[in-house]
């Protein structure tokens, strides 16, 4: 049998790569994305305007692009795929970028931030946003993102309480997620950040179900923060339905997804005392601001916890 681990490859890079980034043991390589940031014309869709002759006058995409400058790793193993930029991952920033002001002025939590994609794009709009995930290559390869991409996000109008770094990079262990005070390292949890985390308003989180054992820590995680913080009641997690062939089946099937449907069936049927989840999926009828194709299967779901208003 060999022990060679088999790899996978996100195609969101394809047609992307600009570069290569050497970054201490590991080559990772540099992809650019351009991000059209939509501006409201004013106009009806269907209004026709003409010129002085009675021609048609085109409209123009009323719409501002940026790049944004991603730096990840190419085919990784299962347990490094937060070094790739997938799918849920643009799919989540487009329902940001199209849904502003269910984020605008808020502190917001990402878990399994990856390369950092999203809470770059959540700097533009979040009053804060602490981005989470673990491993000191990840964690590293993620800051330098950040630092690479601050136009996106410094020239947003100044909000009260909004703090000088818009974004932190901070490690969070789900299957230690009790356990946050006591984390060590460059990317330990300051009394700050602590502070700021107790501030949850929403909690995001795209392409982090892969692995059933961490699909059931992601949601243990989810379940203790927004129980535990009374400020956090929201969370939005976009996924990908992925099907593989298998002998026991003799069928496609996703067994991922499957499996984190029914972790979240289970959630939402317990009961406690201090209040109750409800899981409802986000129809995906906002326009992509990036030049990649939506996969058929994608899916966006919306995640609340309502509070016992006696806890």
């Amino acid at each position: 049998m060999s022990d060679v681990e088999d790899k996978v490859l996100s195609d969101v890079h394809v047609g992307c790569l600009v570069g290569i980034a050497s970054s201490g043991r590991q080559v990772t390589v540099v992809s650019r994305f351009c991000i059209r940031f939509h501006q409201p014309s004013g106009k009806c869709v269907n209004e026709i305007e003409v010129d002085d002759d009675g021609d048609v006058v085109v409209s123009r995409d009323p719409s501002e692009c940026q790049t944004v400058m991603i730096e990840h790793s190419m085919e990784t193993t299962i347990p490094n795929v937060g070094q790739q930029v997938w799918p849920g991952a643009l799919l989540l920033a487009d329902f940001i970028l199209h849904n502003s002001d269910r984020f605008t002025g808020l502190s917001v939590l990402e878990l399994g931030g990856g390369t950092g994609l999203v809470s770059i794009i959540l700097a533009r709009v979040a009053l804060h946003v602490l981005c989470t995930d673990i491993g000191d290559d990840v964690l590293q390869c993620c800051r330098r993102n950040i630092e690479r991409n601050t136009h996106i996000y410094e020239d947003k109008p100044y909000v009260e309480g909004q703090c000088a770094q818009p974004i932190k990079v901070r490690e969070l262990n789900w299957l230690e997620h009790d356990q946050i005070e006591n984390s060590e390292g460059v990317f330990a949890w300051s009394d700050e950040d602590l502070v700021r985390l107790q501030k949850i308003d929403v909690i995001v989180a795209g392409d982090v179900v892969y692995s059933d054992g961490l699909t059931e820590a992601f949601i243990s995680t989810l379940r203790y923060l927004m129980m535990s913080y009374s400020c956090c009641s929201q969370c939005y997690i976009a996924t990908e339905k992925r099907f593989n062939f298998t002998l026991a089946d003799l069928d496609a099937v996703a067994p991922a997804h499957n499996h984190f449907c029914s972790c979240m069936e289970n959630l939402c049927r317990e009961e406690s005392s201090v209040g109750r989840f409800h899981l409802e999926q986000i129809p995906l009828d906002f326009p992509s601001s990036f030049d990649f194709e939506r996969p058929p299967l994608l899916e966006l779901w919306s995640l609340k916890f309502y509070r016992n208003l006696a806890s």
